[in-house]
């Protein structure tokens, strides 16, 4: 008589799903969701478009952007300056540590800058990563200019002087 060993299909195929499930569920750190704001927090996207003033109640120019580093912490903060509304304007980097932000009763911010005028349009032009929207307008561009040569290549066949053959 042979010896042979009988191999339970059922129990094995429990202990193989207890042991991936228990990995899986191991591996894997539970996210906690936030489900509001606190008042002492800010969106970006409802800082930009802030008017920056002076102390003296100048207008500087407006917050295009937030800089962020990646562990999240703020850096500074992108001012267009100089143009109208927004037509030749330049962008200038200022340290989030010196921009003063505020909340008056009616919920309305405003930010506040310690310089003159003259010294934020005499700054250096800020040469960063281009957003979204300014590689979509540049793609848009590019696919304008490609449009009007293809247009003009497809006048020109059609407004060529056809060849005539020689008489014979």
């Amino acid at each position: 008589m042979r010896n042979t060993v009988q191999f339970k299909w059922p129990i094995a195929l429990t202990t193989v799903a207890t042991m991936v499930l228990f990995q899986a569920t191991a591996v894997a750190d539970p996210v906690k969701f936030i489900d509001a704001q606190f008042t002492s927090e800010v969106r970006a996207s409802n800082l930009v478009g802030i008017v920056l003033k002076n102390k003296s109640g100048e207008i500087l120019g407006d917050i295009n952007d937030v800089v962020f580093q990646l562990n999240g912490q703020v850096t500074a903060y992108i001012v267009g300056v100089g143009g109208v509304l927004g037509i030749g304007e330049k962008n200038v980097a200022v340290p989030y540590a010196d921009v003063a932000l505020t909340t008056d009763t009616d919920g309305k911010r405003s930010a506040t800058l310690d310089v003159t005028k003259a010294a934020l349009e005499a700054a250096p032009t800020y040469a960063g990563e281009r957003t979204t929207f300014e590689k979509v307008e540049d793609g848009a561009s590019y696919m304008a200019a490609a449009a009007a040569q293809k247009a003009k290549e497809l006048k020109d066949k059609m407004t060529a002087p056809k060849a005539v053959d020689p008489p014979k």
